[in-house]
């Protein structure tokens, strides 16, 4: 029994004998909310894609209606994002952003070291956390605190991208404060765990 580690997911195999066709495996363990299938044709892996439609339906944040799903071209395996019927608004889980701008500059400073504060009146759409608000220039993002989720309304996307193209320019001050928050919560917590283990010695 085989087992391959990708970025977020970790798989396990069962061998195939040889001249067998495509066959999909279920995932091991997953540290994300993402499910993948792994189509494996005489013991190698031919194709790793994120199947969306396994993960439970969600509502959108504004609207409280069952959002749809929709399949998006991106380079490499495909991407399916969720869309709101009602106000147009898109659901990104973690990842996805990067995908559809092929900006890492840009997407890494909207998802990534966003401190601890919440500003958004939003809640996650997957996994009921609270948001934060991440701008770009005059496009308000709101991203997810624990998930990395990220929630785009209706022309945002098209908004980001255009920045993206124009040469997106970091406030690198805002970002430094927001990975000071994240610091003092780790300090925060890391203390807190030190004193529960030795009240729990006692």
């Amino acid at each position: 029994m085989t087992f391959y580690l990708t970025q977020h997911i970790c798989l396990r195999f069962i061998p195939f004998k040889s001249g067998d066709g495509p066959r999909y495996t279920k995932p091991y363990f997953s540290c994300t909310s993402e499910a993948i299938y792994v189509t494996q044709c005489n013991n190698r892996v031919h194709r790793i894609m994120p199947l969306k439609n396994e993960l439970k339906e969600i509502e959108c944040p504004k609207c409280w209606v069952t959002m749809s799903k929709e399949e998006v071209e991106v380079l490499g395996p495909n991407i399916i994002i969720d869309l709101c019927p009602k106000c147009g608004g898109i659901w990104l889980d973690h990842g996805e952003l990067k995908k559809l701008l092929k900006d890492r500059k840009l997407s890494d400073y909207l998802t990534k070291h966003i401190g601890t504060q919440s500003k958004s009146k939003l809640v996650c759409a997957r996994c009921g956390w609270l948001m934060d608000i991440e701008p770009a220039e005059d496009v308000e993002v709101d991203v997810c605190l624990k998930c990395g989720g990220v929630w785009l309304d209706y022309g945002e996307l098209e908004k980001l991208k255009d920045i993206s193209q124009a040469g997106f320019k970091a406030d690198e001050l805002a970002k430094a404060e927001e990975r000071w928050e994240e610091l003092v919560q780790k300090e925060r917590e890391s203390v807190l765990l030190g004193l529960f283990r030795r009240l729990s010695r006692r």
